[in-house]
């Protein structure tokens, strides 16, 4: 089914980084959303109603506001499909994850309405009725979301949107806090003195705020700045370092302006030699390779390396003294001028000295050159010099 209305309603589904191809997976998701909610709704309330079961109650009142969220989201991939402007220069991809966060907030409040409602009726009971037509209409809905669940899922995957998989998640929430309340119906028949009803929505609340709390997580992580994907990176850099006058890279920073939109920075080290005219085309060349395989709009910084027999022998003496310290602790970029030695110092974080500290040591080992050294912790650098 998913295949059927993916090639039914999305022209060139496959080209997932063209917007408009984006924004057809987001308007399709949420069509189908809307349709599914709508019907779920109106089954599960008429079917609370009868029952008496606040679960069920709960359960239709979270398909309304999955219906709402998708009204909302629709709107919400219209935005960020947007091009760039003049107000936005990169864009309106983190509107993606802006949304995502409402969504997820809007989950924990009805969740928390629902652990309310079910703690009240834990002194209180209500009997549940119970008639095969229910039975029905629960287990059609739990296949429902759980379809809901797969659809949502391949698509978010598919074009790396974070509302859609939220949504998905939703869904697999749905189909779980419906069988258990088809369970409670089931039991309570044959416990009615028990509020089975109210312990099983509260548990079930619990798991489900900690599951949205977990994906809250992930999207404020990523409105704030994540730290860059590791393998993107070192594939990157690796393709980088093949090309040729390439003699190292550093200080790799990724900016995430949304899926489809991401900006970053390198510095890349090259002889001295070379002119600049060579240079250009060679950083140029690189560009645009990131840019056709990756999706990254890359600028490159260019360190000239004027690799002297000075040189070369002080920064054999520099790795003696770093591995001294600490195996962990690197460098790059090292340059002397006029018995100055400057270089960049990577400090992972699990090395608990101060820069002062390091600067003492590597100062007093190099002598009777002056260091000229500046820190990298996550790319945050600060300057030390004599």
């Amino acid at each position: 089914m998913k295949n059927y209305l993916i090639h039914k309603f999305i022209q060139n589904s496959e080209n997932v980084k063209d917007e408009k191809v984006r924004l057809s997976y987001g308007t399709l998701s949420s069509f189908v959303g809307m349709f599914c909610n709508i019907l779920l709704f109106i089954m599960k309330i008429i079917v609370g109603f009868f029952s008496h079961s606040l679960s069920i109650v709960s359960d239709a009142l979270n398909n309304l506001t999955d219906l709402v969220n998708n009204i909302i989201t629709l709107f919400a991939y219209r935005i960020a499909s947007k091009p760039a402007d003049k107000e936005h220069p990169f864009g309106h991809g983190r509107m993606e994850y802006i949304i995502a966060f409402v969504i997820e907030i809007i989950m924990v409040v009805v969740t928390f309405e629902i652990l309310i409602s079910a703690i009240k009726r834990l002194t209180n009971p209500i009997p549940l009725n119970m008639h095969p037509t229910y039975l029905i209409v629960l287990i059609l809905s739990i296949l429902i979301k759980l379809w809901m669940y797969s659809f949502n899922r391949f698509i978010g995957e598919k074009i790396n949107h974070y509302p859609i998989q939220a949504v998905a998640i939703d869904s697999r929430n749905d189909a779980i806090m419906t069988t258990i309340t088809l369970i409670s119906l089931i039991f309570a028949q044959f416990l009615p003195t028990l509020p089975i009803d109210s312990i099983l929505s509260i548990l079930l609340s619990c798991w489900i705020l900690y599951a949205v709390f977990k994906m809250l997580k992930e999207v404020v992580d990523k409105l704030l700045g994540n730290p860059v994907n590791l393998p993107v990176q070192k594939e990157i850099e690796e393709h980088i370092k093949k090309t040729k006058d390439i003699l190292g890279v550093h200080d790799f920073l990724l900016h995430d302006y949304g899926p489809s939109r991401q900006i970053a920075s390198i510095h890349v080290e090259m002889p001295s030699s070379l002119s600049l005219e060579e240079a250009h085309q060679t950083i140029d060349q690189i560009e645009k390779e990131v840019l056709e395989n990756y999706g990254i709009q890359l600028t490159i910084h260019i360190d000239p390396i004027k690799n002297t027999d000075e040189t070369i022998q002080l920064k054999e003496q520099l790795k003696d003294i770093l591995k001294e310290k600490s195996p962990l602790l690197s460098f790059h970029d090292f340059q002397v001028h006029e018995g100055i030695c400057q270089f960049d110092l990577l400090v992972p974080d699990e090395l608990n000295l101060s820069n002062e500290e390091l600067y003492e040591y590597i100062q007093e080992k190099m002598k009777p050159y002056k260091c000229d050294i500046t820190f990298d912790h996550q790319y945050i650098s600060e300057r030390v010099s004599s």
